[in-house]
């Protein structure tokens, strides 16, 4: 279907944008994050002080780097995979079963974003002590890790495993 071409390349650069915008956020964080340990050790040797709010800081940062670093190595497939069950499998089960996981991971990463918006509605009530910062931050990670998680699952259904397609039997 050639009509389709335009829409799948402009959803893939779509879904390619996403990733790099989130893998640059991530590196300016890791930037800072490292800029932050290397100030908080020469303030340590030189001065013999801490800045106090480092901790938080680093905690956010821990945050970002795991949701969102996450979500990136699901859609890049890096993440952790155990296939020694379905290796042993027919190739046409094999592709059923990882269309299923997707499908579950849909399923989880939107429940878990779901149920991380109420977390994100009462942390907003309070503010982090050494930062001063609404603690609501800190569930933000959660939100866009699960969110771009849903995003990337709904990528490789429709583009690795031609869901739609499969289920009205055109394929």
């Amino acid at each position: 279907d050639c009509s389709s071409e335009p829409s799948k390349s402009a959803f893939r650069s779509a879904m390619n944008g996403i990733d790099l915008t989130f893998r640059a956020v991530l590196f300016l964080v890791l930037m800072g994050e490292l800029g932050l340990i290397l100030a908080e050790i020469l303030r340590r040797v030189l001065a013999d002080k801490s800045y106090l709010w480092a901790e938080e800081m680093s905690r956010l940062v821990l945050l970002l780097l795991t949701f969102i670093g996450g979500a990136l190595a699901y859609r890049a497939q890096h993440h952790s995979a155990i296939t020694f069950i379905t290796d042993r499998m027919p190739q046409r089960v094999r592709e059923s079963f990882a269309a299923c996981f997707d499908v579950a991971i849909l399923i989880v990463s939107c429940i878990v974003g779901y149920a991380s918006l109420d977390l994100l509605v009462i942390n907003w009530q309070s503010v982090l002590p050494m930062l001063q910062w609404n603690a609501g931050i800190m569930v933000i990670p959660c939100v866009v890790g699960m969110t771009l998680i849903a995003i990337f699952a709904i990528e490789r259904i429709f583009t690795v495993h031609k869901m739609p397609a499969k289920i009205s039997g055109s394929v």
